[in-house]
């Protein structure tokens, strides 16, 4: 049943939930991990150790919900799947496939882990990984910095990655794009929660180490869906100190030199053409125009942009990827999904203590528009948060 019910917690439930927190820390950390990799054809990752605790997590927790977004998703993947059939290249199919079951199985350990669990119990061991999370993601971004001099183009030292002369954060991913869009839910979470000032200035300046364009413009749009859907002393008191520090930041960039202003304005001298997006998107929508109903198969974006422009580049933007991969149908069912899943987050944000995920997820919803992230273990951390509140709740 999709929806909601009255709380009804038993004693076992109870004296499951240190190990449920235990699996949904684990979970959360790995998530966040792409480094180390092994190369297999496809990159092994820590995160695939997630698969592991499906069996564990199934013997403590047997009965598994749902919601409406995870309805739409799951139709959106059966349909992407049953393109896939067609695309070009039958080994991209098989690839997408396993990728599917993976994706599926890391999200179900967060569904598993966070059943029955109280959301004070959840969102405590949520700031304990984020400040784990930060600290370990700036002395990686600084040992990177400390090896200046021998850094060449588009090379990862640590914490960073060397893109046009500039240093930009990666943490532990391999783009400072996805890199920030990890960062933006814990910086969501302390800029709502009470004398949190510390971690919310270094999440800040985090972020802006990215250099990510996206990531700024849709924290923006996550501020303002935040002050206009849910306009509370909370909301508004979170949002002018999230403002003021933004202020203070560049004045202290611009004394201090922390991150160097001309980094910025390199950033803003190629945002014309979005750093080559315009021109990939431009492809992709003559792609679209030549199978509009039903696209060229899931997971097939890359081969058919070698194909017919000789580029083998994701789209960069998920909606424009789905849309050119499984047609108007498969683009709808998407947006089905993006809407029910931001109709939850604000269901969501009624609850102070979940407030945070209204701009968190607003802002992902936005970020999608620059990153590729449908079968992503960045839209499994998004997801999570909106299974917050399952404490013996039917869903």
């Amino acid at each position: 049943m999709f929806g909601s019910s009255s709380v009804i917690r038993t004693s076992r439930e109870d004296a499951q939930a240190p190990t449920s927190i235990f699996f949904y820390m684990f979970a959360l950390t790995l998530v966040l991990l792409w480094r180390p990799n092994l190369d297999l054809g496809f990159l092994l990752t820590p995160t695939y150790l997630m698969l592991i605790l499906v069996f564990p997590l199934l013997l403590i927790r047997r009965r598994v919900s749902l919601y409406r977004f995870d309805a739409s998703l799951f139709l959106c993947y059966f349909f992407l799947l049953l393109t896939s059939s067609y695309a070009p290249d039958p080994s991209t199919s098989v690839k997408f496939f396993l990728g599917v079951g993976v994706f599926l199985g890391m999200y179900f350990c967060f569904k598993l882990s966070l059943h029955s669990v109280q959301p004070a119990r959840a969102l405590s061991a949520f700031e304990k990984v984020g400040k784990i999370y930060f600290i370990s993601a700036l002395l990686f971004y600084l040992l990177g910095l400390l090896s200046y001099g021998d850094w060449q183009e588009h090379q990862l030292y640590y914490g960073l990655m060397v893109e046009r002369a500039i240093p930009r954060l990666v943490a532990f991913g391999f783009d400072p794009n996805m890199s920030a869009m990890t960062l933006i839910p814990f910086f969501f979470y302390f800029m709502l929660s009470k004398n949190n000032y510390f971690w919310l200035s270094l999440g800040l300046f985090l972020i802006l180490a990215t250099m990510s364009r996206g990531a700024i413009l849709s924290m923006m749009v996550g501020l303002t869906c935040l002050a206009v859907l849910r306009p509370n002393k909370a909301s508004i008191r979170a949002i002018g100190v999230a403002l003021l520090l933004v202020v203070f930041g560049f004045i202290g960039m611009v004394v201090f030199d922390l991150l160097p202003v001309r980094y910025f304005e390199q950033r803003l001298a190629g945002i014309a053409s979005g750093s080559g997006r315009v021109e990939i998107w431009s492809n992709a929508l003559e792609m679209f125009l030549a199978r509009p109903v039903v696209g060229w198969g899931g997971f097939s974006f890359r081969d058919v942009n070698q194909l017919l422009f000789n580029d083998f580049h994701f789209a960069h933007n998920t909606y424009l990827e789905v849309l050119v991969e499984s047609g108007l149908v498969g683009f709808v069912i998407f947006c089905s999904f993006v809407f029910f899943m931001l109709r939850r987050a604000i269901q969501l944000s009624a609850n102070p203590l979940l407030l945070f995920v209204l701009p968190a997820l607003f802002s992902f919803a936005v970020s999608m528009f620059f990153i590729s992230v449908y079968i992503n273990q960045i839209l499994v951390l998004y997801l999570s948060l909106l299974n917050f509140s399952w404490a013996g709740e039917d869903a």
